[in-house]
């Protein structure tokens, strides 16, 4: 039971964070389907007003030490933007596989599965690559190369939604 109130204990403290979050989100995907443009384009849009306005409203003194913190870890950047680079590749390529294409195109065609049942199976297999190790920034990264390689099997809305829960 420890272990449970412990758990509890730590998500309640996450709390704060929900509004903004839920905010920033909620911006993302409205102006990734509203602009027409990519999830990525629009989170570069809008986090950085998104966290100005954010630090705005902490107390004196605190968007100083983030600034001294992001300094700090800027070192380690460099492993992150790897990554990053690494499974766009990686996406681009597997969609534009022949053999992806062939095993993947049928089950992608529009109107052959029901939306919400693509959808799940793109969270379930972003989630079970995570837990076998696999980074979900890459498990996303595949899956939004693949959804996106022919025409979208679903709404930039809802790939955008899979993104963020991604």
């Amino acid at each position: 039971m420890g272990r449970a109130t412990s758990s509890l204990s730590a998500l309640g403290a996450l709390a704060p964070l929900l509004p903004p979050v839920a905010g920033a989100a909620a911006a993302i995907v409205l102006i990734a389907s509203l602009g027409g443009i990519a999830s990525l384009s629009a989170v570069l849009l809008v986090t950085p007003p998104a966290a100005t306005l954010w630090l705005a409203s902490r107390p004196r003194g605190t968007a100083r030490a983030v600034l001294d913190r992001t300094i700090e870890l800027t070192g380690r950047l460099g492993e992150e933007m790897l990554l990053v680079g690494v499974v766009t590749v990686l996406g681009r390529v597997l969609a534009g596989s022949p053999t992806i294409g062939a095993l993947a195109g049928p089950l992608l065609a529009p109107g052959l599965l029901p939306a919400w049942l693509l959808l799940g199976g793109f969270l379930a297999v972003i989630v079970l690559l995570a837990v076998v190790g696999l980074h979900p920034l890459a498990t996303v990264a595949i899956t939004m190369a693949l959804a996106t390689a022919g025409p979208p099997p679903v709404t930039q809305l809802a790939l955008a939604g899979l993104g963020l829960l991604g």
